[in-house]
């Protein structure tokens, strides 16, 4: 592993305000990161299988992972999305040691893989990083736990609605979304089918709510519109 990504690490945790690292020394740090690796990722790969052991922790760099729940007879849910600026696989790690879903790349990716029983050995001999960990977990939670409480509660307009402003990137300004997922995937993680999802992004495009780039980008035009949506 490259200092630079050490350094990209530790300054995108301040970044996010999660401050993850700063109860480490630069011994404790240089543990943690002396047996990490970065990897690549192409577009739709494997990072890690559902149920397969949790060996290490990941830190997403760049390019954007889903977390899919093969509930069987070729049933995949999608029931999360990670962005860059933030770890994931640490409750499975922490939990039980085995990943209750899988992780797959929906966007050419870059991933830190830490090695997860170094990770531990610095949790057990410094109190204060535990609890940083764990405060992010629970945070993770709870902002998760927040999301579907309220979009389960709205109809299928209303979530495409939120959906947007939820993947709006705030670092690149309100018109910015962050890259997509397939539409396929974005209707699994909000519970709809494919075709309803097309016809609410069409009747948001044909009032100049939303913009589709020729890259495939798509771009909120009028936020304040959505938001009147969900928050009638």
């Amino acid at each position: 592993m490259s200092l630079l990504s050490l350094e990209q690490v530790v300054a995108d945790s301040r970044l996010g305000d999660s401050s993850l690292f700063d109860a480490c020394d630069e011994r404790q740090i240089a543990k943690l990161f002396r047996s990490a690796r970065t990897l690549r990722y192409g577009r739709g790969k494997l990072v890690y299988e559902q149920g397969a052991e949790a060996r290490d922790a990941y830190w997403l760099l760049g390019g954007g992972i889903k977390l899919n729940y093969d509930a069987g007879n070729a049933r995949i849910k999608v029931m999360q999305l990670v962005y860059p600026r933030a770890l994931f696989g640490l409750d499975d790690l922490l939990v039980d040691r085995h990943h209750h879903f899988g992780a797959v790349t929906f966007t050419p990716s870059e991933i830190l893989v830490v090695d997860g029983d170094s990770l531990v050995d610095v949790m057990k001999a410094n109190a204060r990083f535990a609890v940083a960990l764990l405060r992010y977990l629970g945070g993770q939670y709870r902002e998760n736990a927040d999301w579907w409480g309220r979009v389960n509660q709205l109809g299928a307009r209303e979530k495409v609605a939120a959906y947007l402003l939820a993947e709006t990137d705030d670092r690149a300004g309100e018109d910015a979304v962050r890259a997509s997922p397939t539409r396929r995937d974005i209707a699994s993680l909000l519970g709809i089918t494919p075709e309803t999802l097309s016809r609410e992004l069409a009747y948001f495009r044909e009032r100049d709510w939303v913009r589709f780039e020729r890259s495939g980008a798509l771009r909120v035009r009028q936020a304040d519109s959505l938001r009147a949506i969900v928050q009638p």
